[in-house]
């Protein structure tokens, strides 16, 4: 299959998708001013809400044009921290997995579907044999692009156990970092809910510097 009917087809999944996820959405648009209520209904759903909530939170990481930040954020609030985190977690895990098995598999040809390969080519210090902990800083820092590490993961002879532990791992502070916030705002104490995603956003922006300044440093 040609690179240009693969890049229909999925932009067709994205469609897809977000239907799906506005469908999943809308019966519970109207608790969205009560959390309590919502949380509740969610509950009376039984298994039916993580699972799909798991699987569109797949589908998005696998196909890295859907923004992620808005799961996390609607998992912390409709979940709970806990158990969105949780959710966030288990959805990135088998995620990764099939992303790391497939690249091996598929190579960049997969890659390149999705970025550049100039994109991928500028992290080329992080797949080597001997960049395994530099790899895992970078993946571990909030704010840097988790989904085209993902994927240069699968590009290098790292490991699996490990690497797979890393890019799993490596999306609980991002993760938390969302979710509670969320789930803050869920109880109403928005003023809270703020200040702790401001300071999120501050330390996002940090992290980007130091990824940025790696990066400068190995384009020399």
């Amino acid at each position: 299959m040609d690179k240009r009917r693969t890049k229909i087809l999925i932009a067709i999944a994205i469609i897809i998708v977000l239907l799906i996820t506005i469908a999943f959405s809308i019966p519970f648009v109207k608790y969205i001013e009560d959390p309590d209520k919502l949380r509740k209904i969610i509950e009376a759903e039984g298994a039916l809400a993580p699972l799909a909530f798991i699987i569109l939170s797949m589908i998005q990481i696998i196909i890295p044009f859907i923004p992620g930040e808005p799961f996390e954020l609607l998992a912390g609030y409709m979940f709970g921290s806990i158990k969105g985190s949780l959710l966030c977690l288990l959805s990135g895990s088998i995620s990764s997995v099939l992303i790391i098995v497939l690249v091996r598999k598929y190579g960049t040809k997969l890659v390149e579907l999705f970025f550049k390969k100039e994109e991928h080519e500028r992290l080329n210090h992080l797949k080597k044999k001997n960049a395994f902990l530099l790899y895992s800083l970078v993946f571990i820092l909030p704010g840097t692009p988790k989904d085209l590490l993902c994927y240069i993961g699968g590009l290098t002879k790292f490991d699996l156990i490990p690497l797979i532990i890393v890019t799993t791992l490596g999306r609980i502070p991002g993760i938390v970092t969302s979710t509670i916030p969320a789930d803050i705002a869920g109880d109403k104490k928005y003023e809270l809910a703020i200040i702790i995603y401001g300071i999120t956003i501050i330390l996002s922006i940090i992290s980007l510097l130091i990824y940025n300044n790696i990066q400068k440093k190995k384009d020399k």
